[in-house]
């Protein structure tokens, strides 16, 4: 009983040093601690091959908001949890394609407020596109890009988009409001320059505050514009 005792007394004095330790290295900070031993980690990453400037970009994002602007280079912001997720950093010929996912559906690590999270990226100014965004659920926020060829892909969350200049743009969202305001490819272009077409089985569709209904709005030959919200409003500007 006796050497029970001890080696109890052993295994206490060893866990609390162990947890001293760990406070030191965390500098008391309790959050980082629990953060860590859940997995959480921030990462910031660019394209995977340096030395070959892509010419496309291709995200795809699981279940975080996504935020895009403009910067100095291509870069990718992220929060994740290593113990469930997975991210794949790769260039395909001249394409630079990031995958973010879970490896699984359910996770007893999963506890941290991920839809807080935000995935950030910014384009360089220089790039034109073409750019393919998609996210299975949540939010895109898309401002100030000049892109030839623009690719929003949605499940559930509202898109927006904002002083962003295209000559084609492509929305296709399940759930959620899509808010576009784009500036046209040349300055003297108007919506009688583009080729659009939108629709929402359940929402109303906007053209320059107009109400409109589902359907071809223009037959313009220069650009084109395809809006297609399943549940959700469209609001489109063209200025």
């Amino acid at each position: 009983m006796k050497r029970f005792k001890i080696i109890c007394w052993v295994l206490i004095a060893a866990g609390l040093g162990l947890a001293i330790a760990g406070m030191g290295v965390y500098g008391f900070d309790f959050n980082a601690m629990a953060a860590d031993f859940r997995g959480e980690h921030h990462f910031v990453v660019g394209y995977a091959t340096p030395e070959t400037t892509p010419t496309s970009v291709r995200i795809n994002i699981r279940s975080q908001n996504v935020i895009v602007r403009t910067g100095d280079d291509f870069r990718i912001d992220y929060h994740m949890n290593v113990h469930y997720s997975t991210v794949t950093n790769r260039m395909d010929g001249d394409e630079w394609v990031f995958e973010k996912s879970r490896r699984w559906a359910f996770s007893l690590f999963d506890a941290q407020p991920s839809h807080t999270w935000r995935v950030y990226v910014t384009i360089p100014a220089n790039f034109n596109g073409p750019l393919v965004l998609d996210n299975r659920s949540g939010n895109m926020d898309i401002e100030g890009l000049t892109l030839e060829n623009l690719t929003v892909n949605g499940r559930s969350g509202n898109i927006s988009i904002r002083n962003t200049t295209v000559r084609n743009l492509t929305i296709d969202n399940r759930s959620g409001n899509v808010n576009a305001n784009i500036n046209t490819w040349e300055p003297n272009w108007t919506v009688a320059n583009y080729r659009i077409d939108t629709t929402t089985r359940s929402g109303l569709v906007r053209l320059n505050g107009n109400r409109v209904g589902s359907g071809v709005q223009s037959n313009g030959t220069d650009g084109n514009i395809r809006i297609t919200n399943r549940s959700g409003n469209i609001n489109l500007r063209l200025t």
